[in-house]
This record gives structure tokens, sequence and C-alpha cells, in this order.
């Protein structure tokens, strides 16, 4: 297992059972691969310790997370914040689409595309019954 620490390029954390994950990041870094610095690399979940980055299974399996370089920050942004943090550091002009993506307006629609992107992945190009999502459990409290 690979815990959390000093890296020199920033991680994209995926799940690595999810073929639509893993296709459509590995789709997206070979587009975003940048001469002049070290690209981003996908690291699917399941290799990793997830305590020692302040995950839990449940956040990785429904979402990617984005890592910067460096010391691992105590907040890390998942889902389309993660996407928008992954094209911004790839640089122009893919920079452009990462900061719109972030952007106030924009947000929240972001946030639910990806949020549909996440419950439909079965379903998209590349998607196996694999990278179905496990329904919600109901809460124990009730």
């Amino acid at each position: 297992m690979i815990g959390a620490g000093r890296r020199t390029e920033p991680w994209v954390i995926i799940d690595g059972d999810c073929a639509f994950c893993t296709s459509s990041t590995n789709w997206l870094g070979d587009r975003l691969h940048r001469r002049d610095r070290p690209d981003a690399r996908r690291v699917p979940y399941q290799f990793l310790d997830l305590d020692s980055f302040g995950l839990t299974e449940e956040r990785t399996r429904h979402e990617m997370i984005w890592v910067a370089a460096g010391d691992v920050p105590a907040q890390l942004p998942g889902g389309a914040p993660a996407f928008a943090a992954w094209l911004q550091y790839a640089g122009m002009p893919y920079a452009v689409v990462g900061r719109l993506i972030a952007s106030r307006p924009i947000r929240p629609i972001a946030r639910r595309v990806y949020q549909w992107v996440s419950r439909n992945r079965r379903r998209l190009p590349g998607g196996t019954p694999a990278c179905a999502l496990p329904p919600p459990q109901p809460d124990s409290d009730r």
C-alpha cells in the first residue's frame, strides 16, 4: 500500500476497478501531457493507504481525487473540482476550461454533471458492470 507523503508530481486518484474511470483518465492524461512539467500520475485508490490521505473508500469510489504535488493538504478536491484542478495544472489552453469549470456560475452545473456521470458510468462508453456503484445504504440510525 502506498501512503501519503511528499510527491514530485500531482496524483489523480481513481477507482481502478472501473473500466470507464481508468480508460477516460488515461485518454485525458494522454492529451494533457506537457513536456515542461511532470504529468499527473493516475493512481487507483485500491493501491493506497487511504487513511494516510484522509480519504475513505466510499468517497474514492464515487469521485476522482486531485492531490497536488508536494505534501498532502488537509482538504483534497474531488469530483468536478478535481477535474478542474487537473485541467488548470495542465496549462493553456486546458487551464481556461478548468478555471471556467471552477467558476462560481458554472461550479454547481459541473458538480451535477460529474455526479450524473459517476452514477451512470457503467452505461457510458468503456463502462462495464464492474463500474456500477453499490446502491446507497439506509441509515442505521433510523
